[in-house]
């Protein structure tokens, strides 16, 4: 059971670790479709590109935290980051 919860563990960082890599693709994206565009409305699709970026790595950072919390046992330690009160 151990070694589950360590691969499970290993799983969830490397999720949330996806979930990073898409915020900042998707920030160097939008940025460089930004600096590309010559229009009025480019300001605009840069927000709509950047949000799209961060709305699909919000859901990778969530599904990252849901496999560390419900597979690994939390304890007091994981909740408050120390060993002692």
């Amino acid at each position: 059971m151990e070694h589950f919860r360590h691969i499970m563990e290993i799983v969830g960082t490397c999720v949330d670790g996806i979930g990073v890599l898409i915020i900042i693709i998707g920030a160097l994206i939008a940025s460089f479709r930004f600096l590309t565009r010559r229009t009025s409305a480019g300001y605009k699709l840069f927000r709509e590109d950047f949000g799209r970026a961060i709305l699909l790595a919000l859901e990778f950072l969530v599904a990252g935290d849901i496999i560390r919390t419900v597979v690994v046992a939390p304890t007091l330690e994981r909740f408050y980051g120390c060993s002692s009160w």
